[in-house]
Formats: structure tokens, sequence, C-alpha cells
């Protein structure tokens, strides 16, 4: 009884002496099955683009602001280019964690 337990571990679920298993993947053969696999990855680079974009804008617009009303020559711009960057990088991210978890 052990050595058939035994041998049945060996081989596996599908019969198969040795080998790993195969999992079974859904096809994405079909073209309807492409085109939302790629419309999905087009949205997610644009969003992406967008909020680095966004982000990069407003800080550095905060910054310019900042520099015009303070006379502080190229410092606050440089910041908001510098936190914008940092900012986008950040919510590019947090976008691309939620996607794969």
């Amino acid at each position: 009884m052990v050595a058939r337990v035994a041998r049945c571990l060996a081989r596996g679920l599908d019969g198969t002496l040795g080998a790993r298993r195969r999992e079974t993947a859904p096809s994405m053969n079909t073209p309807g099955d492409l085109r939302s696999q790629l419309m999905r990855s087009m949205a997610l680079s644009t969003a992406i683009g967008l909020d680095i974009a966004c982000v990069l804008l407003t800080s550095t617009f905060v910054g310019w602001y900042i520099d015009g009303k303070l006379g502080s020559g190229p410092v606050g711009l440089l910041l908001g280019i510098s936190f914008g960057l940092a900012g986008g990088g950040y919510s590019a991210y947090v976008l691309v964690r939620r996607v794969l978890h």
C-alpha cells in the first residue's frame, strides 16, 4: 500500500513520471482576446504617462510661482521639478503595483 502511494506521488496527478505538470493557461489566440489585452496595456501606459505629466507640471508650476513671489531664483523651480519627478515616479509605481496584484 505504501509503495503504491509513493508511486502515485512520484507520478503526479496527471500520470507523467517525474515530469513537471503543465498548468493550462487560458488561450490568448483569438483576435478579441489579443485586442482586449492590447487595449488594457495601452490604457495602463496612457494612465502612467498622464499621471507623471500632471504631477510634474503641477509641481513645476508651484515651484515657479514660489520663485516669483519670493524672488529666490531657480531654487523653487528646481525643487518643484525634483518633487514632481519623485511624485510622478511614485504614482507610476502605485499604478503598476495595483495592476500586478
